[in-house]
């Protein structure tokens, strides 16, 4: 489960109604990079266990689909959709926004926590150090891409 926020991050932030969904709208959704393992799962199964509906973010989705069986099974709540995209190749994300875009008008939380490490130099298909594509530039184009429907939601984070 997710552990509080530091009182310093919440100051004058009621920490019951922080993450808890607006009572003005029915669905709010979140989406969660690199959510089938590691902390973007448990990100991601802690905002589901707040009501709202979730979407998982995936390089793989085989392994994004169990992380939703699991989500589901161990909150009650929906199953989280799934939409598979490599973070490292900007090709890859337009078609993953495109996509997010043609499925829903609003966003109303985006968490970018995919992340890789390798101690030698890698290089994505397109000629770009692979940790600098994925860690940087790929959560950079994420959001830059996910911006007017992040904006279409009345209080997105």
């Amino acid at each position: 489960m997710l552990s509080p926020p530091h009182p310093r991050a919440t100051a004058g932030v009621n920490p019951a109604s922080a993450m808890a969904p607006s009572r003005a709208k029915s669905v709010r959704r979140a989406l969660v990079t690199g959510a089938s393992s590691g902390i973007g799962l448990e990100v991601a199964r802690g905002l589901a266990a707040r009501g709202y509906r979730t979407i998982l973010a995936v390089r793989s989705h085989e392994r994004g689909e169990a992380a939703a069986r699991d989500i589901a099974s161990t909150t009650g709540a929906a199953p989280p959709e799934v939409l598979a995209v490599d973070f490292a190749l900007p090709a890859s994300i337009r078609a993953f926004a495109a996509e997010l875009h043609k499925r829903h008008e609003s966003l109303d939380v985006l968490v970018n926590n995919a992340g890789i490490w390798s101690t030698s130099r890698r290089e994505t298909s397109d000629g770009r150090e692979l940790v600098w594509a994925t860690n940087q530039l790929g959560y950079f184009l994420t959001t830059d891409l996910l911006l007017p429907i992040l904006r279409a939601a009345p209080s997105a984070r």
